[in-house]
């Protein structure tokens, strides 16, 4: 009987030895399949803010008269006077708000800079250098250097697009690294595209 005993018992200690690092091989396989969820999360999170915020500057633009416009009779009604008096005391002008066509000239440095703002939920001179230690924190190869803004315009419509580069966690050597492109479409008000 005590010899069936210690056989029962290498038999478990054989079938513990198989079965553990197979689960673990599962469990750090899902938590890289988290951390690719939780870094797109984050991105997208930041794109559409960005695009959204982006899709009211062509109102502002477009529909508001200003009164440092050419061919304007100064300000239009009340609220175009509030909407400029705003803006000249609005230190974060640029980040979060900008008074440009830039959607007509293909400036994506404006729609940089505000993915930027979005993601660090902040603005000024350091925000490029924070947003660049959070996109290497989340896993982004090289930061902000490395990930691609683009913007296409398509009448009324823009689509901005995000590209970089995933470093993959469960790799041999960390050198795995995963190519990840990210859209989101919106309309510009009051913008007919031309």
């Amino acid at each position: 009987m005590a010899m069936e005993e210690r056989s029962q018992r290498g038999s478990i200690t054989l079938e513990t030895a198989m079965v553990v690092p197979i689960f673990c091989g599962l469990f750090l396989m899902l938590n890289s399949l988290f951390f690719v969820v939780s870094t797109q999360q984050q991105v997208t999170h930041a794109l559409i803010q960005a695009g959204n915020s982006l899709a009211m500057d062509t109102y502002l633009t477009e529909s508001v008269e200003s009164a440092g416009e050419q061919g304007t009779r100064f300000w239009g009604d009340l609220a175009d006077m509030v909407i400029d008096i705003r803006n000249i005391f609005n230190p974060a002008r640029g980040y979060y708000t900008d008074p440009t066509d830039w959607y007509t000239t293909g400036d994506d440095n404006v729609v940089r800079r505000r993915f930027q703002a979005y993601l660090t939920a902040g603005e000024g001179p350091g925000m490029e250098s924070e947003a660049n230690s959070i996109l290497k924190g989340i896993g982004i190869v090289n930061g902000m250097s490395d990930i691609k803004i683009t913007t296409k315009r398509d009448g009324g419509n823009m689509t901005i697009t995000a590209e970089y580069e995933l470093q993959y966690r469960l790799n041999p050597l960390f050198r795995g690294r995963i190519p990840m492109k990210q859209e989101m479409r919106v309309r510009l008000w009051g913008y007919d595209g031309s």
